[in-house]
């Protein structure tokens, strides 16, 4: 098994964000079919090996509608709940890669 570096990481998130910024350029108008919610949620488990938690950003099952068409019942998310998931991931990626490493605070003793 090969040993993942620091440049596979910063690789591997980069690429990530490609497809979530992609993913967000590409939404439907309105109405987000259900199949677009599972090419998101695929992007979203590629941030686990790297360490970040994605429960919070996923598309809770209770945010999808049924609708029937023609004959057919397709489930779909409202446009705008998806955005507040997918806002919320790309904002907390730019803030912890901006953020650095923590500082230590000097104590007075």
């Amino acid at each position: 098994m090969e040993k993942r570096t620091v440049a596979d990481s910063d690789d591997s998130l980069m690429r990530v964000l490609a497809k979530l910024k992609s993913l967000r350029t590409h939404l439907p108008q309105t109405l987000v079919p259900e199949e677009f919610v599972a090419q998101y949620h695929s992007v979203l488990s590629s941030l686990r090996p790297l360490g970040y938690p994605i429960g919070e950003w996923t598309i809770p099952d209770h945010w999808m509608s049924t609708i029937s068409d023609s004959g057919s019942k397709k489930r779909y998310v409202a446009r705008d709940l998806l955005l507040t998931r997918l806002d919320a991931v790309l904002a907390f990626i730019h803030s912890a890669r901006n953020a650095g490493p923590p500082r230590v605070s000097q104590s007075s003793e």
